[in-house]
């Protein structure tokens, strides 16, 4: 009921309003005193009661117009005011793109002002440049008039080689060059541009229904009818998901959507937007929806699911064959789709068949994964939100949730040759099996290390070392984070090797407030 109607039915509370007053805190310790630099619908709109003469701090009440509500006041607009909008703006970007985030800056003093406005950056150094609102100019001010709403431009430049899963943060700062003392003179907002950990990728399909041509010979979850969720089913590999646990078993449903958890029965027909605390959790969700297979030729509805290890490409594959969505017709109506789960953490949506027929509500599945409790996860769609929406003749490759470092570099050894006018400092280890390595250098152990060569051998020589004048560290990478550390001083070097292991985990965006 709003406050009009209630006025109109009762003929009571004329003289109340239905307003925001511009409460100075409304937190768990509130201040219900009103902000005095803004307008408030409050000012004034009051009826004097002989009674109260004062209001809850004590100040006396305007005895002709008085203000609604506890607090007596005087509207006080400042010399200097700057107010920016929105307060936080955020968009994923693909590699090589360039995003626009429109600023609104308004003059909420009763002085006319020019504002200086920066941007620092912090995580991925991105490009971050402020422009007019137009996009043509690089601009460092701007000046704004009083009560004016102006306009401006942040554009972020993501590099052609970002990775998925990387972000880049922009704190834009608009600072009054008038700088008075009793004033707002200065504003904040954010800027958050990210990578999905999650790309299209083109259509590399393993069959694995042994009825079909050239096919895997998977085996049949003998999911034969509605809502059934069979298994554990062994996946021939330790799966690394979230938090760096590793699976090997799942359990396989009929409505698109598998689980870790092998306690997990239900079948959960209806999709939830991703992650979800509400179980399922653990979830691999290719396409859930609710699904409806059934043996070839037995009723109107069709579809199988298979399964299979891929012990020469070592992976493991679900295969959802021409499943039907539950109340669909048999010909115009079915799905192709599968998983493919890869030992370092990688799976790869893959899209064959995707043909709605004549469903009315369509696309209308879940498709991405969530860790344990449904608290973290990933969402390529929810209900045809995208970014990415499943058709026929596509991928979708999620990245891994646990970046594990390959084998390191073992048994790293620096030693001194002499040559005929310099010394060098050969560094020599035992292979990992990469197919190239890197050498950094640094005159600190821990930090300023830059790369000064590559090879594919074991062994590398440092000719542009300087012994007995020289003091050099050096790390040798096998293109990953693990790295094995050996120090050369005064042509001497250390008996054991100083050895630092790195896991590079997941960062998720900090919160603004």
């Amino acid at each position: 009921v709003t406050l009009a109607a209630w006025q109109a039915a009762t003929g009571l509370d004329a003289n109340s309003i239905s307003a925001d007053p511009n409460f100075m805190s409304l937190t768990d310790t509130p201040d219900l005193h009103i902000d005095t630099t803004v307008p408030s619908p409050v000012d004034g709109a009051g009826t004097p009661v002989a009674a109260v003469t004062d209001d809850f701090d004590g100040d006396l009440r305007n005895a002709t117009t008085p203000d609604i509500g506890a607090d007596e006041f005087d509207y006080t607009p400042l010399n200097y005011c700057v107010n920016l909008t929105p307060a936080e703006a955020s968009s994923f970007a693909d590699p090589g793109a360039t995003i626009d985030y429109l600023f609104h800056i308004f003059n909420c003093g009763v002085n006319n002002d020019i504002y200086d406005l920066s941007v620092s950056v912090t995580g991925q150094a991105w490009t971050h440049e402020i422009r007019d609102a137009t996009g043509a100019s690089i601009i460092s001010s701007i000046s704004v008039n009083s009560g004016v709403l102006d306009s401006f431009l942040v554009r972020v430049s993501v590099p052609l080689a970002a990775l998925p899963d990387m972000q880049s943060y922009g704190e834009l700062v608009a600072l009054s060059q008038s700088a008075p003392a009793r004033n707002i003179y200065t504003d904040t907002s954010y800027t958050t541009t990210y990578t999905l950990p999650f790309t299209q990728i083109p259509l590399n399909w393993v069959e694995i229904n042994p009825n079909r041509p050239g096919a895997l010979p998977g085996d049949s979850t003998n999911i034969i009818n509605d809502d059934q969720n069979a298994g554990p089913f062994p996946m021939g590999l330790d799966f690394p998901f979230y938090d760096c646990l590793t699976y090997n078993q799942i359990r396989i449903c009929s409505n698109g959507w598998m689980t870790f958890d092998i306690t997990e029965t239900g079948s959960h027909l209806t999709n939830e937007a991703i992650p979800n605390s509400t179980t399922p959790n653990l979830t691999i969700a290719p396409y859930w929806d609710d699904m409806r297979p059934a043996p070839f030729g037995t009723s109107t509805y069709h579809g199988e699911i298979y399964y299979y290890y891929d012990a020469a490409n070592d992976r493991f594959i679900v295969e959802y064959d021409s499943v039907s969505h539950y109340g669909s017709s048999y010909l115009p109506n079915h799905f192709t789709f599968e998983a493919i789960f890869y030992l370092d953490g990688t799976i790869d949506f893959m899209y064959k068949d995707v043909v709605q027929g004549g469903l009315t509500t369509f696309p209308s599945a879940s498709v991405g994964y969530e860790n344990v409790d449904g608290t973290e996860g990933l969402q390529c769609t929810y209900n045809g939100s995208g970014p990415i929406e499943p058709v026929t003749g596509m991928g979708i490759r999620l990245y891994p949730r646990c970046i594990t470092a390959p084998p390191p570099v073992d048994d790293l050894m620096i030693t001194l040759t002499s040559g005929t006018d310099v010394d060098h400092v050969v560094l020599s280890w035992t292979s990992t099996g990469a197919a190239q390595y890197h050498i950094y250098k640094s005159d600190d152990p821990y930090t300023g290390f830059t790369e000064i060569g590559t090879t594919t051998g074991t062994q590398y020589t440092d000719t542009g070392a300087v012994v007995d004048s020289d003091i050099g560290f050096y790390y040798v990478t096998s293109d990953n984070e693990t790295l094995d550390f050996g120090p050369v001083s005064g042509g001497t070097f250390p008996p054991e090797n100083l050895r630092h292991l790195f896991q590079p985990t997941h960062v998720e965006a900090p919160s603004r407030k």
